[in-house]
């Protein structure tokens, strides 16, 4: 641990600013090589009080991070959307496009050589994941999903006591945001997806229509938890045909398909490693279809479990209808 002033370095290059029992820790330099999932991340925490606002403003000032704290400008929020839809349309395109730096007009004909209208524009809208969390949410991903015969999307947990705390939670937690509460279990690759990226996002796979029934490689021995296709109307995902731990290094990320190229490559045959990634989280209350559980005892376990609580209906279904035995299939 060295110290300079009131700012001390720890591991991977964290920082952190002390002022008396206030304190602001920010994630260093080195999370964008061994911990890509925390890039971006800082905590800030104080005291209870009623000055406690101020004192977070502070810590901000000190920092000169009083900016994440500020409502953003239309014109601020016009530009997001805008880049956000290209780096969702074409990701090779959008890696060459410098957001802090490209003018108005470079990003206005980009959109219009990729046919995207000023209509299509104002259909997206700030849409409210959790608290603490927005994102923008695009009419256009949903058509193009039902354009090429998305069925749904599926999530796998392999232990079926997990499977409860989902339910009971109502969500889907990336590993960054399960360890931040202190939620330390971990899925098929938390560790690995932390170094990667991926750790921020919750991983899912998508399934097309002719592709339902058919034999799945992982199905037989894990609870799958199926997803309305409409999450993908959020534009906080990119996805990979293959398995890359949900890489962000941008030397995948801008190699990876565009949103319509995705569904086209992906419908040509089923792709059991093909990945989707939400980030942070996904909320179960809108996007949970159905249950899937594998061995009539885990399932039996499942819904005693709720019962206990006094749950008795998920998404407005009987939890004996919603949670349902089966799982050799897709």
């Amino acid at each position: 641990l060295t110290r300079s002033g009131t700012t001390e370095k720890i591991s991977l290059g964290t920082k952190y600013i002390r002022n008396g029992d206030d304190i602001l820790i920010v994630t260093g330099s080195k999370a964008e090589s061994d911990k890509r999932a925390l890039m971006g991340q800082f905590n800030v925490r104080v005291k209870a009080g009623s000055d406690a606002g101020a004192r977070i403003q502070s810590l901000l000032s000190q920092a000169k991070m009083t900016d994440v704290t500020a409502d953003a400008t239309a014109d601020a929020l016009d530009r997001y959307k805008k880049m956000r839809v290209i780096w969702q349309t074409d990701p090779k395109t959008a890696s060459n496009l410098d957001a802090a730096t490209a003018s108005d007009a470079q990003i206005d004909t980009v959109l219009r050589s990729l046919g995207i209208t000023q209509s299509r524009l104002d259909a997206i809208k700030v849409t409210k994941i959790q608290d603490g969390y927005w994102t923008l949410t695009d009419p256009e991903n949903i058509a193009l999903a039902k354009k090429h015969d998305v069925s749904y999307l599926y999530h796998q947990i392999f232990d079926s006591g997990d499977v409860t705390k989902v339910l009971k939670s109502g969500e889907l937690m990336a590993t960054s945001n399960r360890w931040g509460r202190g939620i330390l279990n971990s899925g098929m690759s938390s560790s690995e997806d932390m170094r990667t990226g991926g750790g921020d996002s919750v991983f899912t796979r998508i399934v097309f229509k002719d592709q339902v029934g058919k034999d799945s490689p992982y199905s037989s021995h894990a609870v799958t938890l199926v997803l309305d296709p409409k999450i993908l109307g959020r534009t906080d995902w990119y996805a990979y045909t293959g398995d890359k731990y949900g890489e962000t290094n941008t030397s995948y990320m801008k190699n990876r398909f565009g949103t319509e190229e995705h569904f086209e490559e992906l419908r040509r045959y089923y792709r059991g490693s093909n990945e989707v990634m939400f980030r942070k989280t996904i909320p179960l209350a809108d996007s949970l279809i159905e249950v899937r559980v594998p061995k009539a005892k885990d399932r039996d376990a499942i819904l005693d479990s709720l019962r206990q609580d006094g749950i008795t209906q998920v998404n407005g279904h009987k939890i004996e209808d919603f949670i349902k035995l089966g799982g050799s299939t897709l």
